[in-house]
């Protein structure tokens, strides 16, 4: 099996065991002279979309990009 089919079938259960992004990274990121609101940023691999998700809540414009259909599926 290849890497990008390797979730195929699981990801609804993928999305439900991980956890979310800690609040603690998403300050980091999101601190003055990195991340700002607005910015444009490219989530490649991006699974579920949790890490997409905390972007956008951050005021990020995201571009998801995840190659197996399943997760770019559960992360819609």
């Amino acid at each position: 099996m290849d890497t990008i089919q390797c979730f195929s079938g699981l990801a609804q259960i993928y999305a439900q065991a991980r956890p979310g992004c800690p609040d603690h990274l998403m300050d980091w990121l999101f601190a003055p002279g990195r991340l700002a609101a607005g910015q444009r940023v490219a989530d490649i691999g991006a699974g579920t979309g949790l890490f997409s998700q905390a972007l956008l809540e951050r005021g990020a414009q995201v571009w998801a990009v995840e190659p197996n259909g399943d997760m770019a599926q559960e992360a819609r």
